[in-house]
């Protein structure tokens, strides 16, 4: 043991929190992130590091350690000096006196710093542990003949899962999607679409398919004739004002040939266009000039109502 130095223990370490870490690897050019998650591991860094040692002069605690080599385990453990300035809370220095990659920021630096940082982390303990001893892994070949994987390291604590947890889990969540009817994948298969949405072209044709009757696209187009009511059509204008604001809207919407798409399809001549792909519903991203001139001519209407004190009904989707 150094002289001025000390055993170290759980009660004489410095603290050295997630905090006091991040400002010194940020402000250190050696050290980067995937050498400094590789080194720091807790299967190396507690069965490497021993002979720990603290001295402390005012402000400054200084921590001396020895860190076994990881690939060749029978050779001198290299020795560690940290500098910690208790006062600021503050890494001041942490070197390495027998590697050669010291300067460069070498892994036995970055081991025995992350090693400070998880005793510090560790909960209070009425027993005193003291460190000033030999590494676990110099004493494979010694006294230790071998070691276990499973003795490298802590062992992780395996947690069992309540399945029962997990299906209540489950049940409050679809219960959620119901009651708030969120828009995601899940609603799909755990919600029952209103009497309007079952107008949509994609509801018809999963209806139509679990029917009986055969499938051909006669039998399909009576389907349709058969399920849309006139109350269901009412029902669908007035519940898809606002249009492009309107999520039934483009439900609605999806795959319905109009005049102008039928005009469309005869004069086009591209097999899968975007002709195709706005009949199947699919929506632009962006907004065209004539599109956001359509959306503010709707303020122009609102005010000219106010004017000339009419009202003009607004009209959803019309079948």
């Amino acid at each position: 043991m150094e002289a001025g130095f000390q055993k170290a223990d759980t009660h004489n370490l410095p603290r050295v929190d997630i905090h006091m870490l991040y400002e010194f690897i940020k402000t250190t050019s050696s050290f980067s992130g995937v050498k400094a998650v590789r080194s720091g591991r807790e299967n190396y860094g507690d069965s490497a590091v021993g002979y720990v040692q603290v001295k402390r002069d005012g402000d400054i605690c200084i921590v001396r350690g020895r860190v076994c080599l990881e690939h060749k385990l029978r050779s001198k453990p290299y020795s560690i000096i940290c500098k910690i300035n208790e006062n600021n809370n503050a890494i001041k220095d942490i070197k390495c006196l027998d590697c050669v990659a010291s300067a460069g920021g070498c892994k036995h630096r970055i081991a025995f710093l992350m090693w400070l940082h998880r005793r510090s982390e560790e909960p209070a303990s009425t027993s005193t542990i003291c460190y000033w001893k030999k590494p676990v892994l110099a004493q494979v070949g010694s006294s230790i003949k071998f070691i276990k994987s499973v003795d490298i390291g802590r062992k992780s604590k395996k947690t069992l899962v309540d399945v029962n947890r997990v299906n209540d889990f489950a049940e409050e969540a679809f219960n959620l999607v119901k009651k708030q009817k969120y828009t995601c994948p899940i609603s799909v298969h755990i919600c029952i679409p209103t009497d309007v949405e079952t107008l949509s072209l994609h509801n018809l044709m999963t209806a139509f398919v679990a029917s009986d009757l055969e499938h051909t696209a006669d039998n399909f187009i009576i389907f349709c004739n058969d399920s849309l009511t006139n109350e269901n059509i009412a029902s669908a204008c007035a519940l898809s004002h606002n249009q492009s604001e309107n999520s039934l809207w483009f439900k609605l919407r999806y795959a319905r040939m109009t005049a102008s798409k039928l005009y469309d399809v005869a004069v086009c001549k591209t097999p899968n266009g975007s002709l195709v792909k706005q009949i199947m519903g699919v929506t632009k991203q962006f907004q065209t000039a004539a599109m956001k001139r359509g959306i503010n001519l709707e303020k122009v209407i609102h005010e000219l109502e106010r004017q000339i004190n009419c009202n003009i009904r607004s009209a959803g989707l019309q079948f």
